[in-house]
């Protein structure tokens, strides 16, 4: 009698012992990628909302790391405009259920004027690499009054590829270089272009250079192509293909506001580096 309890005793010890590890690797799987960055934008633009945030968590899964917080804008109640700015470089802890949270001082961008109000961030880790939570200002200052709840949203950032080679203008070569996201659904983006021969209204020309932030989404068929904006403002279209998985090629157009510009110079370019983490701007 006492043998049949001992092994009904261990098996349910055994059972406790696999329920424990099956609900770690949940928790697990719901928790922060250590190591990993995640990038974030706000859930509405309503009332003028933009921001960016991107951060990396620690390797031990428990500490959120290089916390920027970026072009802050919104719309107070009563209609007060607030443009902010805050320190980077920030840490929060993670809690063990996958939740942080940190508060922020407010900058004026007139420094050495008094911060105009403080920002608390909190988060919580979904799972399959999504991350949200709230940003909750209240104001100080020129900003008295104001409180604000903003939803934010965002998720891991995926590993990239990157690629480089020339656009071809004439007998003049320029640097070309982009990165593929490596995902089930690759983009390409940040596109870096160097300085090439414009023709402005009148016939005179000129030099430009230009980045672009915008991502392009990897067809099926291995091609992309669209409008986007580079850093200057000013607009142009990129189109490729990939040929190989270590090769690409296409054309690339530029429009200044000066309406100078280029159309249709050819580009080539090859993968160079594999699996980059960066501080890359995902969309």
């Amino acid at each position: 009698m006492k043998r049949g309890l001992d092994r009904r005793f261990g098996a349910v010890l055994t059972a406790l012992a696999v329920s424990g590890v099956l609900a770690t690797a949940a928790l697990a799987s719901s928790g922060p990628s250590p190591g990993r960055y995640y990038d974030g934008k706000p859930t509405s633009t309503a009332g003028f909302t933009s921001f960016a945030l991107d951060f990396q968590i620690s390797r031990g899964g428990r500490e959120l790391k290089r916390l920027f917080l970026k072009y802050v804008n919104f719309t107070c109640p009563g209609g007060a405009a607030a443009t902010l700015l805050f320190p980077g470089n920030n840490t929060a802890a993670v809690s063990p259920d996958g939740r942080f949270t940190i508060t922020l001082p407010s900058m004026d961008s007139y420094s050495p004027n008094p911060p105009d109000g403080s920002l608390v961030l909190s988060g919580y880790f979904n799972g399959a690499g999504t991350v949200g939570g709230t940003l909750v200002f209240t104001g100080h200052g020129a900003l008295a009054g104001c409180h604000k709840t903003l939803g934010w949203s965002g998720r891991l950032r995926p590993f990239v590829e990157a690629f480089a080679g020339q656009v071809t203008q004439g007998s003049d070569l320029a640097p070309f270089s982009f990165y593929r996201t490596i995902e089930p659904h690759s983009k390409v983006t940040d596109f870096t272009i160097g300085a090439l021969t414009v023709t402005c209204p009148g016939g005179g020309t000129g030099q430009r250079a230009f980045t672009s932030v915008d991502s392009l989404p990897t067809h099926p068929n291995a091609t992309f192509g669209g409008d986007v904006f580079f850093t200057d403002g000013e607009a142009g279209n990129i189109t490729g293909r990939f040929q190989s998985a270590t090769h690409a090629a296409g054309t690339v157009s530029y429009t200044g506001r000066d309406d100078c510009s280029y159309s249709n110079l050819s580009w080539s370019a090859h993968r160079v580096a594999a699996r980059v983490l960066g501080p890359l701007n995902f969309g």
